[in-house]
């Protein structure tokens, strides 16, 4: 007997293709707001005018048509007018968070996860520096509901300690889990090579493992992420050097460390896979380096494939170098300066291997200053992991947005021989995803008549569609 989860998709819009589309930059000092968006598929880049800053803590989200929702420099939350959102005032208490106007100075310090099947609420993930030694010793979440406000949000639940300890501070990231709907949560301890694994999942945010793994981790300005298929983790800072690991989505554990040692005087650094996940790319101030990471021997594939052009911006001292980077949905990858200047870098090409990735130095020019941020994106469009056996999806059906509650049925589920979806809509165009207990699928594009049934005939590992009714 199987137990089955179906998606179904209008087919005039991709789930999720808008939320991280937005990325909210810029300070008032610098000029004011600065927004790129990619809602056409290209980089549209304008000032935008907000009291909310930004230094480097950068947290943008929207909703899956687009449209903003929250966003956050790590001191407060902000809600679509441009206003603090109902309690979303004085994040991660500490001197130094009380001192700084701007928002936040450390990277990633502000991670943003929807809590699943639970349309209207989001989780936030935040730290900040809490010693003069600059180490968190809280790592917080709190909790957002967009349902309240008039739908402009509120935090309902602010400040909760996830862990006491002594933590890296900024550095959150995430990868979705191999079901494709719950999320793995990762930061790291510091003076040790502690990692913590959260799980986030419908019932709420439960802890996982500490994982030693790769070495002791000593403060420094940073960056870590997982490739885009959530199969690999890198973590780079001038200190620490480079640290790849590869990822299991299932399980949520670390394996295969691999320490790669980057000898120059960087100041800060950031790091960033290419959207195929093949190619590994480190921003270490004043170089830029690229991995092959489908080779046998993936140290021996470093390549310069960038030199500080010695440009600033507007003027001496402030310099272009290289620091944080992050993929964008144009499958190009940006990168931050170590001041607040004029100007992004980009990688055009970042698939291609050698000098091929394309590496433009402060090409793209900004109609305000930005300092040193880059939003803080984990990949929000990855699906389930294809035959693997982890699999907690539950049994049901997810709708469109636009549709009401009865709009479709599936029956019966679980189920042995033959399953059926009805749709109760007019000439509704929809995708039909099907996912077995090993998470095997069947997608199949189809148009509805009122009522009318489309049957599946199942077997243990596969589904055969069999005739529409």
């Amino acid at each position: 007997m199987l137990y089955v989860a179906c998606l179904l998709m209008c087919s005039q819009s991709m789930l999720g293709q808008g939320v991280d589309n937005l990325w909210m930059m810029g300070y008032n000092g610098g000029g004011g707001g600065l927004n790129i968006d990619f809602y056409s598929g290209t980089r549209n880049v304008y000032q935008s005018p907000r009291n909310l800053q930004f230094l480097t803590t950068s947290v943008t989200h929207c909703n899956e048509m687009g449209n903003l929702l929250f966003y956050s420099n790590g001191i407060y939350i902000a809600n679509a007018l441009n206003n603090i959102m109902l309690n979303g005032a004085d994040l991660s208490p500490s001197y130094y968070s009380t001192n700084v106007g701007y928002g936040l100075f450390i990277p990633q310090a502000a991670l943003a996860i929807p809590w699943p099947e639970n349309p209207s609420k989001y989780f936030l993930f935040h730290n900040t520096v809490d010693d003069s030694v600059a180490y968190s010793y809280r790592q917080y979440y709190s909790e957002i509901d967009m349902s309240l406000d008039g739908g402009l949000g509120a935090v309902v639940s602010k400040n909760n300690v996830l862990v006491a300890d002594t933590l890296m501070y900024g550095r959150l990231t995430a990868a979705k889990h191999a079901n494709g709907r719950d999320w793995w949560v990762v930061f790291h301890g510091a003076k040790n090579d502690e990692y913590y694994v959260y799980i986030v999942d419908p019932n709420g945010i439960h802890f996982h493992a500490i994982q030693k793994i790769g070495g002791n981790l000593f403060k420094a300005q940073g960056q870590v992420c997982f490739s885009p298929d959530g199969s690999k983790f890198a973590l780079y800072d001038p200190l620490n050097d480079l640290h790849l690991f590869d990822f299991d989505r299932c399980s949520g554990i670390f394996s295969n460390p691999i320490h790669v040692s980057i000898n120059d005087s960087a100041a800060g650094g950031g790091v960033a896979f290419s959207a195929n996940s093949q190619v590994l790319y480190v921003s270490s101030s004043t170089y830029v380096y690229q991995y092959d990471l489908t080779a046998s021997n993936i140290l021996s594939t470093q390549t310069t494939v960038a030199v500080w052009d010695t440009f600033y911006s507007p003027s001496p001292p402030f310099a272009t170098t290289f620091y944080l980077a992050q993929l964008a949905p144009d499958n190009k990858i940006y990168l931050s300066s170590t001041n607040g200047v004029g100007t992004l870098h980009v990688i055009d090409q970042p698939d291609s291997l050698g000098l091929d990735c394309g590496v433009c130095q402060h090409c793209i020019s900004l109609p305000v200053f930005n300092a040193t941020t880059i939003p803080n994106h984990p990949n929000y469009h990855l699906g389930a992991l294809g035959s693997s056996i982890c699999d907690s999806l539950p049994t049901g059906i997810r709708k469109p947005l636009n549709e009401s509650e009865d709009a479709y049925t599936v029956f019966p589920n679980p189920v042995r021989d033959k399953l059926y979806v009805r749709s109760t809509t007019q000439n509704q165009s929809a995708e039909i995803i099907i996912y077995n207990s090993i998470m095997q699928t069947l997608s199949i594009p189809i148009t509805f008549r009122v009522n009318e049934v489309a049957e599946f005939e199942a077997t243990t590992y596969l589904w055969r569609p069999k005739q529409y009714i």
